[in-house]
């Protein structure tokens, strides 16, 4: 009798564990785009925070004025360029499937590599005909509905972490034990800290990817540099996987001109990704926690897996939070509690 109940909390935390761990596979998606929602609000929040500072104004209104003015760059960005990015958006759409088919017209004139040639699809695979296109624009659409719904709960649950991170915190620590709170309000502090400098330095590897990808594609003569540029400065939110994906169209739009043009562009691509990876990436890394470039993939292949594109975007920070809480809570940890057994024996 005993024995059993000394067995008892163990087994209802075992079932407790199993609960929580399938309510969170079921609801993955859920969960992801929350933790998206306070990536946001740790942005919002830490901008504000820095303002009302700057300006003595109090942390709600600092709030509204650091929103405000996303809001108004955002405008005026869209207002600025907006026209430009869509033409030349389109001008992508009509001249790839003509690149792609130039690319592989020069695959099968080499002799021994036609197989490879095979898997380059045709510019009628990439069009398609006049149904295909029907349902590839319907399809789109719905998508495009989805991601606008999924964007905008985005914003309004980033906002509102963002409004009162507090009462959303102190709620959290209330659900723990006594003894465990401390700690805990420890971790959070470090996670806050943490996903701000990522989300800084992202955004500083952003403007630099983006403006060095362009101007080097001008220079170069590529067409659709500013295009180019802004795709390559916004995929290199997803490292790793991101830079590779945004240099594909640029390449095969540089193989349809000459094949030492793509050369070049690769050349760029690799040079601009090489600078971010030893000069910023290790300003970054000391304020926030050292990601290993394996680790990140590996975390980009299981989240795109289980939850698609999403899950790889957001493959990075998460990776990020997870290592922070992991050091805190086991090694950090283990390493006070060996601190504390050789006080013991020491007394």
């Amino acid at each position: 009798m005993p024995a059993w109940g000394r067995s008892t909390p163990t087994a209802a935390s075992l079932l407790l564990t199993v609960v929580a761990l399938l309510a969170a596979w079921e609801l993955r998606d859920v969960l992801l785009l929350v933790f998206a929602a306070m990536l946001l609000a740790v942005v919002l929040r830490g901008a504000a925070d820095r303002v009302a500072a700057m300006l003595r104004l109090p942390a709600t209104l600092a709030l509204i004025v650091v929103g405000a003015g996303v809001v108004a760059l955002l405008a005026g960005a869209f207002w600025w360029q907006g026209p430009r990015i869509a033409e030349e958006a389109e001008v992508l759409r009509q001249e790839l499937p003509d690149a792609a088919a130039s690319l592989r017209s020069r695959v099968e004139a080499l002799s021994g590599v036609r197989r490879i040639s095979e898997n380059i699809p045709s510019s009628s695979e990439l069009v398609g005909d006049g149904r295909s296109i029907v349902r590839r624009a319907a399809a789109a659409a719905s998508s495009t509905l989805e991601t606008m719904a999924a964007a905008g709960l985005w914003l309004f649950l980033g906002f509102l972490f963002a409004l009162s991170p507090q009462l959303y915190r102190d709620g959290f620590l209330r659900l723990l034990p006594d003894r465990n709170r401390k700690r805990a309000s420890e971790v959070l502090s470090r996670l806050r800290d943490t996903l701000w400098w990522w989300s800084l330095g992202r955004l500083v590897s952003m403007t630099f990817v983006g403006i060095a990808t362009g101007a080097g594609l001008w220079l170069l003569g590529v067409p659709l540099a500013f295009l180019l540029g802004l795709i390559a400065a916004l995929l290199s939110f997803v490292p790793n996987l991101g830079p590779v994906i945004a240099a594909v169209p640029a390449i095969v739009l540089a193989f349809a001109q000459s094949p030492q043009a793509a050369l070049w562009v690769a050349a760029l691509y690799v040079g601009v990704q090489a600078v971010e990876s030893l000069l910023l990436d290790p300003v970054i890394d000391r304020r926030t926690v050292y990601l290993p470039p394996a680790l990140t993939v590996v975390g980009q292949l299981v989240l795109g897996t289980i939850v698609g594109l999403l899950g790889v975007a957001l493959a990075a920070p998460l990776t990020a939070a997870t290592m922070t809480v992991v050091s805190m809570l086991w090694v950090e940890g283990a390493l006070e509690r060996g601190k504390d057994r050789e006080s013991e024996q020491a007394a």
